[in-house]
């Protein structure tokens, strides 16, 4: 792919609203001042170290397991923790890695409260990332790897255009013109400040990728640039798990192409993953509180505000979500697979039946039964359950506010079961706005619920 330069985030039509990530902003802010800031605070170091394993992990500068990462997220980054690496790299050596990133992304949140984006600041960004990486490798023609030393915080000097899986080269700036992009990447972003804070994430994260402006490091820095415009909005760091490497990837090549649809709502996705997160460590933490009440009224007003903050107690304003996930079962969900029986039901006479349900779908929690409800389109023939399209509502135990809506699809055959992308309700965001979310998520995850049992059908494979 040739070199192009960049180019501001252009609009084909109406620019997609971000009502959900204010209305998470907004809960997140919420958690922080019920919880108070010792409690947010270790969160946030968890969160820290997250990012920095990420960040690292898959771009393959060092490879720990899960078994690791979630000691190393507990316990921090130690030598013991950590074996030597198939890349040869030492116990020590990741650890430093991990703690110069780890640096990095708190460095984000003393930035954001000051000081204005620079090029000198990414330089800075650019050295405290790759501050314990003396070396980078290139691969000649031949696909012959070289180690080359690693200037930190200067831009390249040389091509570093890769090549890909089939051998095509793709090609980011020339050494010669980066410096002047990188003042034309500022530039254009201080021109979309505007722009719904996910627009402004995605579009920097993809316009610095385009430049590549440092000979290596520049996937960690686009990641900790876009975390700094999302921090600034109150939101969380930009993620991006080892499991979502490929969609990551293919996400990128898209906005390559001019589609930065999907682009977009990885980053919406990663601060709903984010706030759920956040939102079951809360439920999980164990705090010790000390301290007397002089007043029964007193006694009684701790023993409330410590049942809220496990969650054993819900807020009053958390009221409106189960009454909103009601509403999008009953008067959205159920009405629309109505609709597809109603459509399908001559056309299919001769060969299946469709009927719509309302149903419960049981879990044990330590002990405790958790009901998901929900609704579903079930496809039979000759009294066999062959397929079932369905979507389920899940209200934790320990409540605090936000629901999961999720659509599943199994078919009796097989009895295999698909999962897609979760539907987040919270009580902040309007409902229009959240009817305008589910509308466009439930027609997706209905064609895809359909498309595979059109897939399973013996008839037509």
């Amino acid at each position: 792919m040739d070199w192009e330069p960049i180019r501001p985030f252009e609009l084909n039509g109406e620019v997609p609203g971000s009502s959900e990530l204010e209305s998470l902003r907004i809960v997140w802010a919420f958690y922080q001042k019920l919880y108070g800031p010792n409690v947010t605070a270790s969160l946030q170091t968890r969160f820290n170290r997250e990012w920095s394993i990420e960040t690292g992990q898959i771009e393959g500068a060092y490879d720990l397991d899960r078994g690791v990462t979630e000691t190393l997220l507990d316990q921090g980054f130690k030598e013991s923790l950590i074996s030597r690496q198939p890349n040869g790299k030492s116990a020590e050596q990741v650890a430093s890695i991990l703690r110069d990133q780890v640096e990095a992304v708190k460095g984000l949140f003393e930035f954001v409260k000051t000081e204005s984006l620079t090029t000198s600041y990414i330089k800075q960004l650019h050295q405290q990332l790759m501050r314990s990486e003396p070396t980078y490798t290139v691969y000649t023609a031949d696909r012959i790897p070289i180690n080359k030393p690693l200037e930190k915080g200067k831009y390249k000097t040389e091509a570093n255009n890769p090549y890909r899986p089939d051998g095509e080269k793709h090609e980011y700036c020339p050494a010669e013109h980066t410096a002047a992009e990188m003042d034309r990447l500022l530039a254009i972003y201080n021109e979309q400040i505007s722009l719904p804070v996910e627009i402004q994430a995605a579009w920097l994260h993809h316009a610095f990728t385009q430049i590549h402006p440092f000979q290596d490091g520049n996937g960690r820095v686009a990641r900790a640039l876009a975390s700094l415009v999302l921090i600034k909005s109150g939101l969380f760091p930009f993620v991006v798990f080892r499991e979502q490497r490929d969609r990551y990837i293919s996400c990128l090549e898209a906005a390559d192409h001019g589609d930065l649809t999907g682009w977009i709502e990885f980053f919406r996705r990663s601060q709903r993953n984010a706030i759920l997160s956040a939102s079951e460590w809360l439920t999980n933490i164990q705090e010790n509180r000390s301290g007397s009440a002089d007043t029964v009224s007193d006694i009684l007003s701790s023993i409330k505000s410590d049942l809220i903050q496990s969650g054993a107690l819900p807020r009053e304003e958390w009221s409106e979500t189960p009454k909103r996930v009601e509403h999008l079962l009953v008067d959205f969900a159920k009405r629309r697979l109505e609709a597809v029986k109603a459509a399908a039901q001559n056309d299919f006479k001769d060969f299946a039946k469709f009927e719509v349900h309302e149903l419960t779908l049981s879990e044990s929690y330590n002990h405790k039964i958790a009901s998901d409800r929900g609704v579903a389109l079930f496809i039979t023939k000759e009294m066999s359950n062959i397929a079932q399209i369905g979507f389920y509502a899940h209200l934790p135990l320990r409540f605090r506010g936000l629901a999961v809506l999720y659509s599943r699809y199994t078919d009796a055959n097989s009895q295999s079961e698909r999962y897609g992308e979760t539907f987040l309700v919270n009580w902040v965001e309007g409902v229009s706005e959240t009817d305008q979310r589910f509308i466009l998520w439930i027609e997706n995850h209905l064609k895809a619920g359909l498309q595979r049992w059109r897939e399973e059908l013996p008839w037509l494979n």
